[in-house]
């Protein structure tokens, strides 16, 4: 991982998407080419074995925001960014699914506590 990038930190709640635990996984997202066409990069520690697990999914450039959640309701976090533009969620390995219009705010995980 270079330090150039710019990094998103975030805390995954749920078991990650490629883990089969019951403790929260760490991971981070960061701009994979900072200015260079701002693919998202998520990097995620699984709490079992502390591999790290890397997976490209969101742009930048497209208006794409992290919004990681269990939108499948399997219990494990899903990959996730809402594009603000398209009023579009876009979920890794589900689909991508219109909710929202442009200028709204995505509310992940809202009934989780």
């Amino acid at each position: 991982m270079s330090n150039n990038s710019e990094f998103f930190p975030l805390i995954l709640q749920h078991p990650a998407i490629m883990t089969e635990t019951v403790k929260g996984d760490i991971a981070v997202v960061r701009d994979l080419y900072a200015g260079q066409g701002d693919q998202l990069e998520w990097w995620i520690i699984n709490s079992s074995n502390d591999s790290v697990v890397q997976i490209n999914y969101g742009d930048l450039d497209l208006g794409d925001t992290p919004v990681q959640g269990d939108y499948n309701g399997d219990g494990k976090t899903d990959i996730a960014v809402w594009r603000n533009r398209e009023g579009l969620f876009f979920i890794y390995r589900v689909g991508q699914y219109p909710f929202g219009s442009n200028g709204d705010l995505p509310i992940a995980s809202y009934d989780t506590h």
